[in-house]
């Protein structure tokens, strides 16, 4: 869906959320990871992600600030919300831990529940690129 004239540009749409929860946390996270990465670069909220040494504001920005500061905490306040939505139970305690801080979501989700060996990144590309679409 998108939004055409007359209607509300604050609306929302059509979002997706993989859920992740305390029962598939464990065999899910590299999955759901990886979906809701793509979910992040195709709406345009991976800015927080590309300059991994730059501060993210969590908190509006002054009238005075940078456009590029603007951008990066929307960017942030986006990909974050997108995190959140998909999480339930233990992964969502998880993220909200990272007080709206995107990468440091990922990087505590990745902690707890990312596989750690290249083998099984392996298997989750075999999987992945074994998917099929369910409608176009």
């Amino acid at each position: 869906m998108s939004n055409g004239e007359g209607e509300n540009p604050n609306s929302i749409s059509s979002i997706r959320y993989y859920r992740l929860t305390d029962e598939n946390a464990k065999t899910f996270y590299d999955e759901w990871r990886l979906k809701t990465m793509a979910i992040i670069r195709k709406k345009g909220w991976f800015r927080p992600f590309e300059h991994p040494e730059e501060e993210i504001p969590t908190t509006t920005p002054a009238a005075t600030a940078t456009d590029e500061v603007k951008e990066l905490f929307k960017s942030n306040e986006e990909a974050y919300d997108q995190v959140l939505m998909g999480c339930s139970g233990v992964p969502l305690g998880i993220v909200r831990r990272a007080r709206g801080n995107v990468r440091l979501a990922i990087e505590l989700l990745d902690e707890k529940f990312a596989e750690k060996d290249e083998s099984n990144l392996t298997e989750l590309l075999q999987e992945f690129t074994g998917c099929k679409l369910e409608d176009t």
